[in-house]
């Protein structure tokens, strides 16, 4: 069964939530050994969540702490 980018985003929001509840970051890896999905799909749905503000990277791209809960800034 194609896993699609809409499907994963609440399993990837609630991953996302219980890992930043214990203070821990994901990897984009670590979130497909999880769900066991193609890394493209993850990739998509990781974007878009970010794009909505859902979610936030941490860190460079090469070495992302894939995310965290997105967080009002304070200036």
């Amino acid at each position: 069964m194609k896993t699609t980018s809409t499907a994963l985003r609440p399993r990837i929001v609630e991953l996302v939530t219980k890992f930043s509840a214990q203070g821990e970051t994901l990897t984009t890896t670590q979130i497909q050994e999880i769900l066991q999905v193609r890394r493209a799909s993850i990739n998509d749905a990781l974007g878009n969540l970010v794009q909505q503000g859902r979610i936030q990277n941490v860190g460079s791209k090469k070495k992302s702490g894939l995310p965290h809960p997105a967080k009002t800034r304070r200036g």
